[in-house]
């Protein structure tokens, strides 16, 4: 493998207490690679890098989710339909998305059954085809206006509901979903073995026409779990493979000369929901299995480039090239940099 490029989402944590939480935090290699690299600041959503990378004018996630998923989205209109968990606080109602519970696809099959036969008059049809990805099948364009889940996600509930000519309906639905599963038997099982309850869907992100043109990006391989960046692997005929658990996976995965893009999703979740002793954690993970073994195989020549990039809210572009090795003056970059920012 001849260049490495790691996209790493929540990397820069993104909330105000950022010089807090990097007290914490215990990341040697990292800070050896943000020292000696090409530094910029850069706050671009991962969106915005996939633009960039594929010559895209927009990132159509439902759209792509729902191709990498096998869905037909020309017969007719999609939403996702993605299951939550809806928690009661003193503040009100707040989303917890499907990306921190813990259910199975039977789980999911089941609860999309009692929506299907209870919604089918009104021309709707849950499709499950995976856990925590969902759609919903409509005879007609459901004239309301979405909030995007990961923008939903622990904001107050009633901020987020469906406006628009049809919003009203559309909130309905959601009530009518949440009446259905108070005590359906998988939550009841759940509820048993002490599970948040899969209480409501959320509705959003409309489906459109996928792109026309994808460009084939500056990567011989591309390598991701995550819906929206595979399916433009596949529309731009880049090579696809899961994200290797580490460095050492990697490198036995591709060919010597190959310029390689891994999304390392794992910090994504802890980050957004502010969970700092996980972030902490997964962070410590990262270090070990990713940071110090590509730092070193940088600075020995085993790799001609390497990149992590950290979208988002304090983001940045870190950039080893072979010029940089014998610059050795240069001291260590923890994180704390960017919260001073």
């Amino acid at each position: 493998m001849r260049a490495l490029t790691l996209l790493i989402p929540g990397l820069s944590w993104p909330h105000d207490d950022a010089a807090a939480v990097y007290r914490h935090l215990e990341a040697p290699w990292l800070a050896r690679c943000l020292g000696r690299s090409q530094l910029q600041p850069a706050s671009r959503s991962r969106a915005e890098y996939y633009q960039t990378w594929f010559g895209v004018s927009d990132v159509l996630e439902v759209a792509l989710s729902a191709h990498y998923d096998g869905l037909s989205i020309e017969d007719g209109y999609y939403l996702r339909a993605d299951p939550v968990h809806v928690q009661i606080t003193q503040e009100g109602m707040r989303l917890v998305g499907p990306d921190v519970l813990t259910f199975s696809l039977a789980e999911a099959e089941a609860l999309a059954a009692t929506l299907n036969a209870s919604f089918a008059t009104e021309g709707m049809r849950f499709l499950t085809p995976t856990p925590d990805r969902w759609y919903v099948h409509l005879a007609a364009p459901p004239q309301a206006v979405f909030t995007p889940l990961q923008q939903a996600i622990l904001r107050d509930m009633r901020q987020a509901m469906p406006t628009g000519a049809e919003g009203k309906r559309w909130s309905r639905y959601l009530n009518e979903v949440q009446m259905l599963w108070f005590e359906h038997p998988v939550n009841q099982q759940r509820e048993q073995q002490g599970e948040p309850a899969l209480n409501s869907v959320w509705f959003w992100g409309e489906t459109t026409p996928l792109p026309t043109q994808v460009a084939k990006p500056n990567f011989s391989h591309i390598a991701t779990e995550q819906p929206v960046l595979a399916a433009l692997a596949q529309l731009s005929h880049t090579p696809l493979d899961s994200a290797p658990y580490d460095y050492a996976a990697a490198v036995s995965a591709w060919p010597e000369q190959a310029e390689v893009l891994v999304e390392l999703d794992s910090l994504d979740c802890p980050a957004r929901y502010e969970d700092v002793y996980q972030w902490l954690q997964r962070m410590a993970i990262l270090e070990e299995n990713w940071f110090a073994p590509a730092w070193q195989a940088w600075s020995s020549g085993q790799l001609s480039r390497l990149t992590l990039i950290a979208p988002d809210h304090n983001g940045f572009v870190a950039q080893l090239t072979a010029g940089m090795r014998w610059q050795i003056w240069r001291r260590p970059r923890p994180l704390t940099v960017f919260s001073a920012e």
